[in-house]
């Protein structure tokens, strides 16, 4: 049974299921006037993408990289370096010290491929 008014409150916060977080996030950005971002229909992980964008941009570092990774779960710093591509136009000659110091360390050539980085 439910013994205060914040009991109904909690039911109705924390028994969503994910398709129904799904429905909110696009009900949202409908309201907003953004449905979609690109080609997707706007979801609950573009709050990650811009999360993690936003911290490149901030930190275009190798440190900054590594402790992006920890921060999101990443299991390999390649997937993580996904996001530079995000990073602003003057911080380019950082970032492409970054792509280094992974290219000379981490990367296979085929995510340096995809990545346009010059073996």
């Amino acid at each position: 049974g439910l013994n205060s008014p914040f009991d109904v409150v909690k039911e109705e916060l924390f028994n969503l299921t994910p398709r129904r977080v799904q429905q909110i996030v696009y009900e949202a950005g409908v309201a907003a006037g953004i449905p979609r971002v690109g080609t997707k229909k706007i979801h609950p992980h573009h709050f990650r993408h811009s999360h993690c964008v936003a911290w490149v941009r901030a930190n275009p570092t190798m440190e900054g990289l590594r402790k992006l990774q920890q921060r999101v779960g990443h299991a390999s710093i390649a997937t993580t370096a996904h996001y530079l591509q995000f990073a602003f136009e003057e911080q380019r000659e950082e970032v492409e010290k970054v792509l280094g110091e992974l290219t000379q360390t981490t990367l296979l050539p085929e995510t340096e491929k995809k990545m346009g980085v010059e073996v």
